[in-house]
């Protein structure tokens, strides 16, 4: 025997809205955590330590915070993060060649979860990125770090970008 069930939206008890259905049958989770910041500079500079992205493009249900560069997970599930830069010398310049940078997303201050590292051979702008699922409880923490090295940055925000969302 087949059931059908037709609803336009799936709310909690308190009333809010988590889960609706469109009229052309997408799913839209509007209430779902995700953030896109990237970092703009008064000056063009390297960065290194702890990575401040401090200019949010969305920050849905507010976790990131823009002036601490901290994601906090609200629940816990499987977060995918993405991470874009570019290496750089630490006034903003390209990087010479046989130069080393090494970029890190770090979950409650002391856990490397990813590690992106880049050697040179040639001069210039090389770029890193990564994108990866991981595991989260709620009230975690997630940051990106050089750890060595370091990474540029410019008044645009084009070049230095990290977005997470919950994926379940």
């Amino acid at each position: 025997m087949t059931s059908i069930i037709k609803v336009d939206q799936i709310q909690s008890s308190s009333g809010t809205g988590g889960l609706s259905i469109d009229s052309n049958g997408y799913l839209l989770t509007p209430n779902r955590p995700s953030f896109r910041a990237y970092d703009v500079a008064n000056v063009t500079k390297g960065v290194t330590g702890a990575i401040v992205f401090n200019t949010p493009a969305h920050n849905v249900g507010g976790h990131y915070d823009a002036t601490t560069g901290v994601f906090t997970a609200p629940v816990g599930g499987t977060y995918q993060f993405n991470f874009l830069a570019f290496n750089s010398n630490s006034s903003g310049n390209m990087v010479a060649s046989n130069s080393t940078t090494n970029v890190i997303l770090q979950k409650n201050s002391t856990t490397t979860l990813m590690r992106q590292y880049n050697q040179v051979q040639a001069a210039g702008y090389h770029n890193m990125s990564f994108s990866s699922a991981v595991s989260l409880t709620a009230n975690d923490t997630i940051q990106m770090y050089v750890s060595g090295g370091y990474i540029y940055t410019d008044t645009s925000g084009a070049y230095l970008q990290f977005s997470g969302y919950l994926v379940g």
